[in-house]
């Protein structure tokens, strides 16, 4: 069932791409996650015990909504459509490539400090100018 749930998901990530929504699942559990680590920062505990709560909730907070709909579609008879629907969610292939040809047009472009900060958006990391790669 599962290579069924992944064509499916395969599918609407090629046809639909990654939806821009506010919506998004990943997004909602970003906006989650946003609203629960100040709560849980200002409970009387140690640091790292307010981190580690997070971190079990958060975890909980996302797997929960996620097992509960797997096992529901694991129920129904043509469920693996509704796993491939969950799962189409997380592969993102069309946005990240998309993403991908921003930065290689800048490069094209000669657009190098463009270049950088879309790279840095994908990445997460600061593209800054460096002498040194390591």
């Amino acid at each position: 069932m599962f290579v069924k749930s992944l064509c499916v998901a395969i599918a609407l990530d090629l046809f639909l791409g990654d939806p821009r929504t506010e919506w998004h699942p990943v997004r909602l559990l970003g906006l989650g996650a946003e609203r629960l680590e100040p709560l849980c920062r200002r409970l009387p505990l140690p640091a790292r015990l307010q981190g580690v709560l997070f971190l079990l909730l958060a975890l909980a907070g996302t797997l929960l909504p996620l097992g509960i709909a797997v096992t529901a579609a694991r129920m129904l008879p043509a469920g693996w459509l509704l796993e491939g629907g969950m799962l189409y969610f997380a592969l993102g292939g069309t946005c990240l490539a998309r993403e991908v040809r921003g930065v290689a047009q800048r490069l094209a472009e000669g657009d190098l400090a463009g270049a950088r900060k879309a790279l840095s958006l994908l990445v997460s990391r600061d593209t800054e100018d460096r002498k040194s790669v390591v």
